[in-house]
């Protein structure tokens, strides 16, 4: 396997939580909004509703609470391992950067912006990093890359 195909396993599995990361901000959002409409529904006084449709909104408000709960357990496991495979890597700069960009989840420009570099510059440093944390990603994923 050649460098460059490890340094885009090792991205391939870093980015994996990025995806969790971006449904569950989704997810968060709808809850939020059914919570305001069921809210928005009583502010003018109190009003019965009808049995089914509440029940209707309810059931739905709790699968998406299952969906959210089940999501956020995966991307903490995705977040510890992670960090478990982030640890390992002895460069300081490297560390960083991708304690930054995997585990804080940082755009790009932000990291450059707080090491000082420019983005051009953070990519060559990444490249190196994603090589210095391929030995430390699982197996599997080694083997299907």
């Amino acid at each position: 396997m050649t460098n460059s195909q490890k340094a885009q396993a090792a991205k391939n599995w870093l980015n994996r939580n990025f995806g969790l990361s971006r449904q569950l901000r989704s997810l968060y959002r709808r809850r939020m909004s059914q919570t305001f409409a069921n809210i928005s529904q009583y502010e003018e006084g109190f009003s019965e509703t009808v049995g089914n449709r509440s029940e209707a909104k309810m059931l739905s408000f709790a699968e998406l609470n299952q969906k959210i709960e089940d999501l956020e357990r995966k991307l903490l496991r995705g977040d510890t391992e992670t960090k478990e495979a982030i640890d390992h890597v002895e460069n300081p700069l490297f560390w960083s950067l991708l304690r930054d960009r995997y585990v804080d989840r940082k755009g790009w420009r932000q990291i450059a912006k707080s090491y000082g570099y420019s983005e051009q510059h953070i990519f060559r440093i990444h490249g190196q990093a994603l090589l210095e944390i391929y030995p430390f990603i699982p197996e599997e994923v080694k083997e299907h890359d």
